[in-house]
C-alpha cells in the first residue's frame, strides 16, 4: 500500500478544503513551519485507516476545530497497481465510502471492512510499527505498537519456533524441572504456600518462636527473684522507725515558720494598702491646685485677646464700606461708556449693510442661476436611480454558483452512469424520447430509460441506484429557487437584467456626480447662503461708514479705560471683603477661648492657699505610713523559702508513704509469678524444644539445596533454549545491520525475547543498556529499527509506508546527515512520509517536496 493523495475538509485549522498530492514511492518530505498543521495530517491518516466514521473517541473529537462542524478527509491510496480513494466523516451524517475512479466500490461496514482487509491482521496492520507520532518515537509507545503486532511480524519471516528451540525433549525436560521446581517455589523463588518446603519453614520458625518464648520465661524467673530480694531490702529501710519520727519533726516545725511568715506579710501589705491610699489622695489635691491655677492665666490671655480682636474688626469693617462705594461708583461709569459703544456699534452697523447692499444684487443673482441648475440635476438623479432594477452581483454570483453546483452534480452522476454509443450503417437512427441518438456520441444513462430501435422494437435500461440523480435534482431545485426569486426564468434572463442593473447604476454615478460638483452640501446649503445675503435697502440718512467707525472707537477705548478703573476696585472690595471676614473670624476664635476659660473655673472663685495647704497635708501623711511600710519590711521574713522548705518536707513524706505503698503491691506480684513460673517446668520444656529445633532445620537445609539444583537445572536448560532462540532475530539484525553500520561501525543490538525490543547496544566488547544511552541515540535506534520493520514487511509482502512526525529532534548535525542516507537507504523499496518543521537541518535530506493547495472535497 502507498499514499497518492490527502484531502482535508474542516479538521482543525483546515476549515476550507485543502489537498497534498504528488506523494513518490520513495521518500516524500513536508518541511513547513509550526502551526501548520504536519502533525494534524498524520491524525488525519490515523483516523482513516485506524477510526471508524460512527466515533465519537477523544481523539476524533480533537480533530474538529472549534466552529464545529462535521470532519472529512479523503486518501488515495495505490495497492496492487490500482488506486482507490478512501473518504470518511465522522460527527454529522458520519460516513465510510471507498471509491475506484468514480466508482463507488463499498461504503459503510463495507468499506470498514474493505480498509480493514487492506491493512491485514484483522484491521490492526503494521502501521504502529511504522508511523511514528510527534513525541513518541520509543519503540514501546502508541496503542498500535503492540507486543502481538511485532510477535506476528516475526513469526511471518521466521521458520517454526520449535524446530530452533532444541526440539520436543528439551521442551520436555524443561517442563519437569519446572513442574517439580513449582511445587516447592514460585516463580520469585519464595517457598511455595502449601509446598513442603513452606511447611518445613514454618515448622523451624514455629519451633523457633516456641524456644525463644521459653527462653523468655527462664530469664524473667531469675529477674523476679533478684526484683523481690531488692525491693524487700529497700522497704525495710523506709520503714524505719528512728528515721520517721525526725521527718515528722522537721515537718512540724516548717509549718509553723511558714504560717508566720504568712501572717507578717499579710499586716505588711494592709499597711502598704493605707500607703497607696494616702499617696492618692496627695497626687489629686496636687492636680487640682495645677488645674485652677492654670485655669486663670487663661482666662486673662483671652480676655486680652477679645480685646484686640474687637479693635481689628471695627477697622476693617471701616475700610470695607469706604471699598464698597468706590466700587459702586466705578460700576456705574462703565455702564455709561458701554451704552455709547453699543450706540456707536449700531451706528457702524447701519453703515456697513448700506455699504454692502450694493454688491449683494449680483451675487443673488449668481446663487439663483446656481439653485435652478442643481434642482436639474437632482431630477436626473432621481430618474436614474428608478431605473436600477434587476439583480445585483451577489445575487447573480449565488445563481452562478448554483448553476456551477447543477454541472458538477450532472458531471458526477454521468460519471458514475452506464454510457451508450450509437453506430449506424444505415440511415435508420435510434431514437430516446423522440430525440436520435447521434452516431458514434457518447450518451451516459442515470435513469430509467427506454430506447426505441425502428422497425424492431424498443430497449429498457435500467442503471443501479447511486443516490446522484437525486443530488442533480436538489441542485436543479435550488436553481429554480434562486430564478424565481430574481423574476428570472433562465440563467440567461437572469445575466442580462444584471447587465442592465449595472447600466442603469453608471448613468446613476455620473448623474449624482455632476449633482454634488453643483451642491456639494445641497441644495438648502445654497438657499441659505443666498438667505445670508443682505436684502437691498435704502442708503438714504445712513451715516457714513469712516465717521460711525472713529466714533466706535473712541467709544471702546473709553469703555476700556474705565474698565480697567472698576476692576481696581472691585479688587480693592474683594481684598476689604477678606480682611473683615479674617477679623470677624478672629474675634469669634477669642470670644469662643474666653467662653471656654470661663467654663473650667470654679464657680465662686478658688483659694489657691487653701488648695495648696491641703495638698500639704496629705503628702505628709503619705509620708509617715511610707516610712512605716519600709521600716517593717526591713524585718520580714523569707516567705518564700519559708513555703518552699515547708513543701519540700510534705512532698517528701508523701513521696515515701507512696514508695511504702507501691514496694509492698511489687512485693506481692513478684510472689505470684515466681510460684506460677516454678510450677511451670520452664527450663525442663524449653531443653526439649530446642532437640526438635535441630531435627526441623536439617530438614530444611535438605529441601533447600533440593530448590537450589532444580533452579540451577532450569538456567542450564533455558540458557541452551536461549542460545538456540537467538537466531529467532536473525531476520530483524540482517535489516537493521547495514543501518547500526551507518551510525557505529560493527555494532549490534541484543535484544529481549519476551517483549522483542532491543535492549542493549554493543560496541566492541561494551554492552550499554538502552535507557543510560542519550536522548539522542535512543531517538535514532529506535528509528532505525522501525526502518528494519518496514524492509521486512515489505520483503513478507505486506509493505506499507513509513510515516515520521518530527522524529529527529535530538539528533546532532553529523549524525542526522547519515539518518538521512539511512532513510534514502531504505527508501528504495519502500514508501518514506516524513514530516518536519526542521526547514534547515532538513535542506540536505532531499527527496519528493509536497506541498498543500486548496481542493474542491466533495463528501
Amino acid at each position: 500500500m502507498k499514499i497518492r493523495a490527502i484531502e482535508l475538509h474542516n479538521v482543525r485549522r483546515f476549515t476550507d478544503p485543502v489537498r497534498i498530492d504528488n506523494f513518490g514511492d520513495g521518500l516524500n518530505v513536508l518541511c513547513e513551519a509550526n502551526e501548520f498543521g504536519k502533525s494534524t495530517i498524520f491524525d488525519s491518516l490515523h483516523a482513516v485507516f485506524f477510526t471508524k466514521s460512527g466515533s465519537t473517541a477523544k481523539d476524533i473529537k480533537a480533530l474538529r476545530p472549534h466552529s464545529g462542524g462535521p470532519v472529512s478527509i479523503g486518501v488515495e491510496v495505490e495497492t496492487g497497481g490500482e488506486v482507490f480513494t478512501i473518504r470518511k466523516r465522522w460527527f454529522s451524517k458520519a460516513e465510510t465510502k471507498v471509491f475506484q475512479g468514480a466508482s463507488l466500490i463499498a461504503q459503510a461496514d463495507a468499506a470498514e471492512d474493505w480498509i480493514s482487509r487492506l491493512l491485514g491482521q484483522d484491521g490492526t496492520g503494521p502501521a504502529g510499527l511504522v508511523w511514528v507520532r510527534q513525541g513518541l518515537t520509543d519503540l514501546g509507545t502508541g496503542a498500535k505498537d503492540s507486543l502481538e503486532a511485532r510477535r506476528d511480524l516475526m513469526s511471518s519471516v521466521s521458520e517454526e519456533v520449535e524446530l530452533m528451540t532444541g526440539g520436543r525433549r528439551m521442551d520436555a525436560a524443561l517442563k519437569r524441572c519446572e513442574e517439580d521446581l513449582a511445587v516447592l517455589a514460585t516463580n520469585t523463588g519464595k517457598a511455595r504456600a502449601g509446598g513442603p518446603w513452606k511447611a518445613a519453614e514454618d515448622r523451624v520458625a514455629e519451633l523457633t518462636e516456641r524456644r525463644n518464648a521459653l527462653q523468655i520465661s527462664a530469664d524473667q524467673l531469675a529477674e523476679a527473684l533478684r526484683d523481690r530480694t531488692a525491693a524487700r531490702k529497700r522497704l525495710a529501710s523506709l520503714n524505719d522507725p528512728d528515721e520517721a519520727e525526725a521527718r515528722k519533726v522537721k515537718l512540724a516545725d516548717a509549718k509553723t515558720a511558714f504560717e508566720a511568715a504568712t501572717k507578717f506579710a499579710d499586716d505588711l501589705e494592709g499597711l502598704q494598702r493605707k500607703a497607696d491610699l494616702a499617696k492618692l489622695t496627695h497626687q489629686q489635691a496636687a492636680e487640682k491646685c495645677e488645674r485652677v491655677t492654670a485655669a486663670m492665666a487663661e482666662h486673662e490671655t483671652a480676655k486680652r485677646l477679645v480685646m484686640d480682636a474687637v479693635d481689628k474688626a471695627n477697622s476693617a469693617e471701616a475700610k470695607f464700606e469706604d471699598a464698597l462705594q468706590a466700587d459702586d461708583a466705578a460700576k456705574s461709569a462703565v455702564d455709561i461708556a458701554a451704552a455709547a459703544t453699543t450706540k456707536a456699534s449700531a451706528d457702524l452697523r447701519r453703515a456697513e449693510r448700506a455699504a454692502s447692499a450694493q454688491e449683494s444684487a449680483a451675487r443673488r443673482e449668481e446663487k439663483e442661476a446656481q439653485i435652478k441648475a442643481a434642482e436639474d440635476a437632482r431630477t436626473k438623479v432621481e430618474t436614474t436611480a428608478a431605473a436600477i432594477t434587476g439583480p445585483d452581483a451577489k445575487a447573480l454570483q449565488k445563481v452562478e454558483d448554483l448553476a456551477r453546483a447543477v454541472a458538477n452534480a450532472i458531471a458526477i452522476r454521468n460519471a458514475s452512469a452506464p454510457n451508450i454509443v450509437a453506430h449506424y450503417d444505415g440511415t435508420t437512427a435510434l431514437n430516446i424520447d423522440g430525440q436520435d441518438i447521434e452516431n458514434g456520441k457518447l450518451i451516459p444513462i442515470s435513469r430509467n430509460t427506454r430506447i426505441m430501435v425502428p422497425g424492431v422494437g424498443s430497449l429498457d435500461i435500467r442503471p443501479p441506484e447511486s443516490g446522484n440523480a437525486d443530488q442533480v435534482a436538489v441542485a436543479e431545485a435550488a436553481l429554480r429557487v434562486a430564478l424565481e426569486t430574481l423574476g428570472a426564468e433562465t440563467i440567461e434572463e437572469a445575466r442580462a437584467r444584471a447587465a442592465a442593473r449595472q447600466n442603469a447604476e453608471v448613468a446613476h454615478r455620473e448623474t449624482k456626480a455632476s449633482f454634488n460638483a453643483l451642491a456639494p452640501d445641497g441644495i438648502d446649503a445654497i438657499r441659505a447662503q443666498l438667505a445670508k445675503l443682505p436684502e437691498p435697502e435704502e442708503a438714504e440718512g445712513a451715516p457714513v461708514l469712516e465717521a460711525a467707525t472713529k466714533a466706535l472707537e473712541a467709544a471702546q477705548t473709553t469703555e476700556k479705560e474705565l474698565r480697567a478703573k472698576a476692576e481696581t476696585t472691585r479688587h480693592q472690595l474683594g481684598e476689604a471683603t477678606n480682611e473683615r471676614g479674617v477679623a470677624q473670624a478672629n474675634l469669634n476664635n477669642a470670644n469662643d477661648r474666653l467662653a471656654r476659660a470661663l467654663a473650667v473655673l470654679p464657680e465662686g472663685g478658688a483659694d489657691q492657699e487653701h488648695l495648696q495647704a491641703e495638698a500639704e497635708k496629705a503628702r505628709r501623711t503619705w509620708a509617715t505610713l511610707d516610712e512605716e511600710c519600709q521600716a517593717k519590711a526591713a524585718n520580714a521574713p523569707d516567705l518564700e523559702m519559708a513555703k518552699a522548705s515547708y513543701t519540700r518536707l510534705q512532698s517528701a513524706d508523701e513521696m515515701i508513704a507512696k514508695d511504702i505503698a507501691a514496694l509492698e503491691g511489687q512485693i506481692l506480684v513478684l510472689n505470684e509469678r515466681i510460684k506460677h513460673a516454678s510450677g511451670d517446668a520452664v527450663e525442663e520444656e524449653l531443653a526439649e524444644t530446642a532437640q526438635e529445633l535441630e531435627v526441623a532445620e536439617a530438614t530444611l537445609r535438605h529441601i533447600v539445596r533440593e530448590v537450589a539444583v532444580l533452579q540451577r537445572l532450569k538456567t542450564a536448560l533455558t540458557g541452551a533454549r536461549t542460545e538456540a532462540r537467538d537466531r529467532y532475530f536473525a531476520p530483524v539484525a540482517r535489516e537493521l545491520r547495514p543501518l547500526l553500520n551507518l551510525l557505529w561501525p560493527e555494532a549490534e543490538l541484543e535484544w529481549s525475547e519476551d517483549n522483542l525490543l532491543p535492549t542493549s547496544l554493543k560496541r566492541g566488547t561494551v554492552a550499554e543498556d538502552l535507557s543510560i544511552l542519550s536522548g539522542g541515540t535512543q531517538e535514532q535506534i529506535a528509528l532505525l529499527v522501525r526502518l528494519a520493520f518496514a524492509r521486512m514487511l515489505s520483503n513478507a509482502g505486506r509493505s506499507a509506508p513509513v510515516i515520521l512526525d518530527d522524529a529527529l529532534v535530538f539528533t546532532d548535525d553529523d549524525r542526522i546527515e547519515r539518518m538521512f542516507d539511512a532513510l534514502h537507504r531504505q527508501a528504495s523499496d519502500i514508501q518514506i512520509i516524513v514530516l518536519t518543521c526542521r526547514q534547515r537541518a532538513f535542506r540536505d535530506l532531499g527527496g519528493q517536496m509536497l506541498t498543500q493547495s486548496p481542493a474542491q472535497f466533495i463528501d
